[in-house]
């Protein structure tokens, strides 16, 4: 059991085991968006996760995702087919360019 699973570093980290069941939770929503996406609509998460680097974009992607697109934790929970291709994309997106903590905690 991994809670408090941010980007599953330390999941994805260790190597594959037969007979090994994994349960993961991140109490904001995105990470469970991000699994739902990839899975319902592969091709627009990899279209919004590919982008340039830009400072401009990082904050202008990480505004929109702390105040408009992120992932409704009650619609989550209530619909399992529940997902938004372009949040996680850019959560996805931004991750990889974030430097140091913070990324869409509404702290930084």
């Amino acid at each position: 059991v991994e809670p408090f699973a941010g980007s599953l570093g330390c999941l994805l980290a260790e190597p594959a085991r037969d007979g090994r069941t994994e349960t993961v939770n991140d109490i904001d929503g995105y990470l469970v968006n991000v699994w739902r996406a990839m899975r319902a609509d592969p091709e627009a998460v990899a279209h919004y996760a590919d982008w340039p680097v830009s400072e401009m974009d990082l904050t202008a992607r990480h505004l929109w995702l702390v105040n408009e697109g992120k992932p409704d934790a009650s619609r989550l929970q209530a619909d399992p087919d529940y997902h938004d291709p372009k949040a996680a994309g850019w959560w996805i997106w931004g991750a990889c360019c974030w430097i140091g903590s913070n990324w869409c905690d509404g702290q930084g």
